[in-house]
């Protein structure tokens, strides 16, 4: 299911995304990919900070997942947490020091 969702945020089908990521987390709450998507998706549809949530949710079950906090600092930017988003980042690529799309960000 966390298949289908990617792929229709991928498409800009954000209802479609909701639909599947709403059912999917219903039935296991704490599916890290689930809330990982529904972040994005609550980025996608400008609600940062419900975006924020949702990945503090993933970084409690995983906190050394890079791509988690390379999302969370997405959402810090969209809300003019500049230091926070770099604190993020600083530890995405701490973590994963390949990251490219995380050491570009930190270095703009």
């Amino acid at each position: 299911m966390a298949g289908l969702a990617e792929m229709a945020l991928q498409e800009n089908k954000l209802d479609d995304a909701g639909e599947i990521l709403d059912t999917l987390l219903k039935k296991s709450p704490s599916d890290l990919e689930g809330h990982l998507l529904l972040g994005r998706l609550q980025l996608a549809r400008r609600k940062p900070n419900e975006a924020v949530l949702e990945f503090g949710k993933v970084l409690k079950l995983e906190p050394r997942l890079a791509v988690a906090r390379f999302d969370l600092a997405r959402a810090q930017l969209e809300l003019g947490n500049i230091q926070q988003a770099k604190s993020e980042l600083a530890e995405a690529v701490a973590t994963a020091p390949n990251f490219v799309d995380a050491i570009v960000l930190l270095a703009g």
